[in-house]
């Protein structure tokens, strides 16, 4: 079977030093890491983001990885001392 799992990542500085992440597309066990990856290179970037905004809102599926990721950004950040807040999170994904 071939994986069709594409996920879109759209990064933008927020006043205040956030960064917002708006998520496009399938967030599952093959694009789950590349969403770690990404958060995590941004929050060790300079300047580095206060904390970020993720807006699940554009997810059009997500397997059990993704959600799983999800919950661990809400719980414990992108990175140690730069928390996530999720946006627009579907039941399915709560």
């Amino acid at each position: 079977m071939r994986s069709t799992s594409t996920l879109h990542l759209d990064v933008r500085d927020e006043p205040g030093s956030g960064a917002r992440v708006v998520l496009r597309g399938t967030l599952d066990v093959v694009s789950a890491p590349s969403l770690r990856a990404a958060l995590a290179a941004r929050a060790a970037g300079d300047p580095r983001p206060r904390a970020f905004e993720i807006d699940a809102s554009g997810l059009e599926r997500a397997d059990h990885a993704g959600a799983a990721v999800l919950h661990e950004l809400a719980r414990g950040g992108a990175a140690p001392g730069v928390p996530a807040r999720l946006l627009a999170v579907t039941p399915q994904l709560e």
